[in-house]
């Protein structure tokens, strides 16, 4: 039986990491907060206290950190990976990163002997509570085969995008970028009626059934105001949305409409609404515009 090590028990980290355990696999988890696994480590799961630990440990590392500069701490910080590395250790990070930090990433561990993959996520903390979410997976292929097993118990859906590293990466930063900004275009017509004092049911209703449907999905919600609770968190959104920039202008690509939403996302973070969902950028977009959306709950039919 292959010995996984799961490092970041966070809002999605958690669930992914439940889904190994009950995939079958001997599962040792690592996080700053150790209460965060409790409840894995009743269901048998081992904890242990420091990154060096687990790749000692395991043959397969898998990391869900929040961004480029908590995965170099993970791995080359003090009592990091690279310090309880073994030849042959592969290891998986699930984190939105850039396309550079994929690709040093992988020249670093590769120096070390360890088998660097990146293959972030995508669905959200649902999808990661039923095995379901989809992931964009690049690396060495055997390294994608040794650790195949352990990610279709995350997955409803696994592309092996090839060997070069960054290009899992690249995918999900452009998957973020696009649903991102777009979802702001839907906050702005929102706004812009409720300056007009337009019923927010009927607007909804024409949006729904006309050519803007397509990005209506979050409707509801952004309506109803429901981002108290959040799944995925508006900080996260800014950085990850701050990373696809970054990663264009490297390749030269100015992101007109991306960086338009990025500074909406700034907006949102300086009015201290990091930690809710990220359709807060409507309370943002709303105080640029003096007015506020209606709270709406929508009609079955609307």
């Amino acid at each position: 039986m292959q010995t996984v090590g799961f490092i970041g028990l966070g809002k999605i980290g958690h669930p992914m990491a439940e889904q190994v355990q009950q995939g079958g696999f001997e599962l040792c988890v690592c996080d700053v907060n150790e209460a965060a696994a409790a409840d894995l480590v009743e269901q048998g799961a081992h904890f242990v206290a420091t990154p060096s630990e687990v790749a000692a440990r395991c043959d397969v590392v898998l990391t869900s950190l929040p961004g480029p500069s908590e995965l170099e701490t993970v791995v080359a910080g003090p009592s990091g990976l690279l310090e309880g590395s073994r030849e042959g250790l592969v290891h998986c990070d699930l984190s939105t990163i850039s396309l550079a930090a994929a690709r040093a990433m992988r020249e670093r561990e590769a120096a070390a002997g360890i088998h660097f993959i990146d293959s972030p996520v995508s669905g959200g903390v649902w999808a990661a509570r039923k095995g379901a979410l989809a992931l964009m997976v690049s690396g060495a292929r055997e390294a994608y085969d040794v650790a195949h097993p352990v990610l279709d118990t995350l997955a409803k859906q696994i592309f092996y995008l090839g060997e070069e590293a960054g290009t899992g990466t690249l995918f999900k930063l452009i998957n973020n970028a696009v649903f991102l900004s777009a979802g702001q275009a839907l906050q702005e017509g929102l706004v812009l009626g409720a300056k007009a004092g337009v019923d927010m049911q009927d607007l909804a209703k024409v949006l729904q059934a006309s050519s803007a449907g397509m990005y209506c999905g979050l409707l509801g919600p952004m309506l109803a105001r429901a981002w108290d609770q959040s799944a995925f968190d508006l900080r996260l959104a800014h950085k990850d949305v701050g990373l696809a920039i970054e990663t264009a202008e490297d390749l030269g690509v100015p992101l007109q409409l991306t960086r338009a939403a990025f500074a909406t996302y700034g907006d949102a973070m300086q009015d201290d609404l990091g930690e809710k969902f990220f359709i807060a950028t409507l309370a943002a977009l709303e105080r640029r515009a003096d007015t506020e959306v209606p709270k709406t709950e929508l009609s079955k039919d609307g």
